[in-house]
């Protein structure tokens, strides 16, 4: 008796072209790995859902580099709160200095308003951003469509809200395209010793332009 070996394909024409001494596991666009065997009269394709040897792998997401600082969400929830008193939205960007192997707390240019915010994004040498966090000002903490349809680059993003309660809403998410993972400030910021503050840095309000159309 024949003994059949697997082979992978990407393409289904490249499976076709070597003929039939193998059992083909062939990707389909469906992201299904499908397993085809013929003979000289038939050929039969099966969506496979279990293949021997190869490893399990789980969706999920996975934060490769340390935790981020508990104090730099303390302080830019307190700069979130100081905007939405004045009625407008804000944002922070956080960077990975990856010669330092530490983060980078920044306040970008940015113009606001009560509905948006357009923060630009800094190149840095050496430095890689790695979460972008907003603020909804009274509202929740929740993505919205506009969200959707900027933050679309690998990365993390924040959204801070009921940023006139004591205790504020937060949603965090990782993303790239349309594929998502939520994740909790505890996945994302160690707060051992760190306490709540009302103050940042003064010179970040140097970066904000308020859209006076806007604002009433």
């Amino acid at each position: 008796m024949k003994i059949q070996l697997r082979a992978f394909f990407w393409k289904m024409a490249e499976y076709l072209k070597g003929g039939n001494d193998y059992i083909g596991m062939v990707a389909s666009r469906d992201g299904q790995i499908y397993e085809i065997r013929e003979n000289s009269h038939i050929r039969m394709i099966v969506r496979n859902r279990e293949i021997e040897g190869l490893d399990r792998i789980s969706e999920g997401v996975f934060l490769k580099l340390p935790k981020i600082p508990g104090e730099y969400l303390a302080q830019t929830t307190a700069f979130f709160r100081y905007y939405c008193f004045l009625g407008v939205e804000a944002a922070i960007h956080i960077y990975w200095d990856i010669a330092n192997r530490n983060y980078k707390l920044i306040c970008p240019e940015q113009i606001v308003n009560p509905y948006q915010v357009e923060a630009s994004t800094a190149n840095y040498e050496g430095w890689e951003l790695v979460m972008t966090i907003h603020s909804h000002v009274r509202m929740p903490a929740q993505f919205s469509y506009g969200d959707n349809v900027n933050d679309t680059g690998l990365k993390i993003y924040g959204i801070i809200g009921k940023l006139h309660l004591d205790q504020v809403d937060y949603c965090f998410r990782a993303r790239f395209n349309n594929n998502e993972f939520y994740l909790s400030p505890k996945d994302l910021f160690h707060f051992d010793g760190v306490n709540s503050t009302s103050s940042f840095p003064e010179e970040w309000k140097y970066s904000v332009l308020i859209d006076k159309v806007y604002v009433h």
